[in-house]
This record gives structure tokens, sequence and C-alpha cells, in this order.
């Protein structure tokens, strides 16, 4: 049997004596574990070896396993598809089933001070919590987070890029969205006539300085420097930007000056606004957004004050917290997808 010392050449004897702290605080608490399958599941494999280790803490520590019937779990896989994403079909007499399953499980059980109900398939004892009292966690080891690639590309490369991910793409800053599941949609509608007034200027400029280009999207174009000799480029960036804000000043579009790009766009048309509609739509627990250009700065506007928002390069920012490079940025992912699975629940967002 697996104890509690072997794990300390691997987390160090710090972390073993934390453990021991802390499981004193539940001395004479019933910690209580309740899943769907005593064998062969990804939650059978965890308890098989957490509850040992618990009660090797002196932790009270149970695990109960629910019995159903075979139509209670066909039912139980329509939501666990449907968590998933899949368009699934419950019906009234399939929900009414998978209750009463939960009922008759419930008649027959004690419950703990603390109940951690792991998965779909037990959710329904939580009816239950008002009458027994104690505290419920409801475990969820399915991936629940969803990924919006909020960008300022266009869509045709977006689409290249990242078309075969099962996830909400957003382009142009917010001028085109391919919510998850869908195809391609205008997110607002928007004139393009400007475009042939900005073009002109912009290539004016690319041709005084080499390695810059003109990029022209469906309805924004922008002005790259990011081959061109910096010292030059800075100047004649500075140059275009006060150019393009002087001749603009009476049209509805806006003049961007991000990462070694100038881009023009609609007025009104933001990163900002295409996250606000996706936050206001799904309404999350839990939102991480990363960004490292200027327009990232109207998304992190409009996320709420619980949101984690990360700037990447040393700037100023709305966003709470700053990474030096993309390598941190991983590390940190890295981080959270060995630390935190199945916990990250609803949305990321993520700016580009």
């Amino acid at each position: 049997m697996i104890r509690i010392e072997d794990y300390i050449p691997i987390t160090g004897q710090a972390t073993v004596d934390e453990l021991r702290m802390l499981a004193d605080h539940l001395h004479g608490k019933v910690i209580q574990n309740i899943n769907s399958t005593a064998v062969g599941g990804g939650v059978a494999e965890i308890l098989t070896r957490m509850i040992p280790l618990l009660k090797q803490l002196g932790v009270e520590a149970r695990w109960d396993v629910i019995k159903g019937n075979e139509r209670f779990f066909i039912t139980t896989k329509k939501f666990h598809n449907g968590l998933h994403g899949v368009p699934v079909q419950v019906s009234d007499e399939e929900y009414e089933s998978f209750l009463e399953v939960n009922r008759q499980n419930a008649d027959e059980m004690s419950f703990g001070d603390i109940v951690f109900v792991h998965d779909p398939q037990p959710i329904a004892l939580v009816e239950r919590r008002q009458s027994v009292g104690g505290n419920w966690v409801w475990r969820c080891h399915i991936d629940l987070a969803e990924v919006y690639r909020i960008s300022g590309r266009d869509h045709g490369t977006l689409n290249e890029w990242f078309g075969r991910l099962d996830a909400t793409l957003v382009a142009e800053h917010g001028s085109w969205i391919r919510e998850r599941g869908s195809v391609w949609r205008m997110f607002r509608q928007q004139t393009r006539e400007w475009k042939s007034q900005i073009l002109p200027i912009l290539q004016l400029y690319a041709d005084r300085l080499p390695g810059a280009m003109v990029e022209e999207k469906d309805y924004a174009v922008a002005w790259h420097y990011r081959l061109a000799d910096p010292e030059h480029a800075q100047r004649l960036a500075s140059e275009l930007f006060d150019h393009l804000v002087s001749f603009t000043a009476n049209i509805e579009i806006q003049v961007l000056r991000g990462h070694k790009v100038i881009e023009v766009k609609p007025a009104g048309i933001t990163k900002g606004t295409a996250a606000q509609y996706l936050i206001e739509r799904e309404k999350p627990d839990f939102i991480l957004s990363i960004g490292d250009d200027a327009t990232d700065e109207d998304l992190f506007n409009v996320l709420p004050p619980w949101a984690y928002s990360i700037r990447v390069g040393i700037a100023n920012t709305r966003a709470r917290f700053n990474l030096k490079n993309t390598r941190e940025v991983l590390r940190l992912l890295d981080m959270l997808a060995k630390s935190l699975p199945g916990i990250l629940a609803n949305s990321t967002t993520e700016g580009g």
C-alpha cells in the first residue's frame, strides 16, 4: 500500500507536514466522496489512492458508490456528452428517472460533514443538502473550459490556423465571429467604403520604409513594420499615426497603434465589444485573459474585477498582472494544466 511518506522524496518533507497540519483542522469531521463507479473510471482511480492517504493523515474519509439501472447510465451519458458541447436531447421521462434513482440512493445513504459529489451521475443528491446540512462540493472531472481566441488577424488566417479547433474565434478585433459549432458571421453591420481613402496613404508610407507592408482585411487595413529598421520605423510610424488621426477626424473610423503595426478599422468595434458579448452570453465563473498588444487593453477594460487578466510585456495596462514574455505564459499555462484539472470552468479568453 502506498504510504504518505513515500511522497516525501517528490514533494519534500515540508509539504507532507503541511498536509498533516491541515488534516488536524478536520478532526471530528466526516469527509465523504460519492461517485458512480468503484472501478474502471478516472474518479475511481483517484479515490482508490486518495482515500487511504487521507486516512493515514487522520482524516475520517468515506467513499460511497451510487447504484443505477441501464436507463440511468444512458441518461447520465447524455449529460456527459452535453457538457462536452455535443447537442443532446433528454426527455422529461429520462430526467425524472434520473432524479428518482438519486433519491433512492439518498434514502439508503448517510451523509458526512463535507460531501464531495463527483461528476454528473450523483449530482441530484444535492436535493438532500438542506435537510442533512453540511458543506457540499461538486467536483466536475469533465473539462468545461471554453477557449475564445480574440484576435486582430483576418478571419481567413484564423480559420487556417485554428479552424479545426472546437473553439470560438473572433477576428479583426471583433468584426467577425465564429462561435463554437457554427460558421463565420459578421459581429456587427459595418461599412468599408472608407478603405479606398486610407489604403493609398498606407501604401505611400510602406514605399518610404523598406520592410514595411500593407495588409487589407475585410473591414480593416493595417501597416506593418516588424521587418523594418527599428529606428527609422519608429519615426515614420509616429508620422503616419499623426497623419491618419488628422485625416480621419471626421470619419467614423478608429486608428490604433499596436505592436509594430498601425491599424485602421470602424469605430466601436474592439476586442472589448466581442469579449463583453461572450461574457454576457456565457456568464462564466472563471476568466483568464492574456494579451500582448495595445489593442488588448479594450478587452481588459470590460472584464469583471475578479477576472485574471495578464498583459505580456512590460507596459502601462488595465490588466491586473504582467508576465515578461511568452515563455512565462507557457510556463503558467503548463502549471495550470498540471495542478488544476477540471477546476478552470466555463471560460478562458485570450487576446492576440
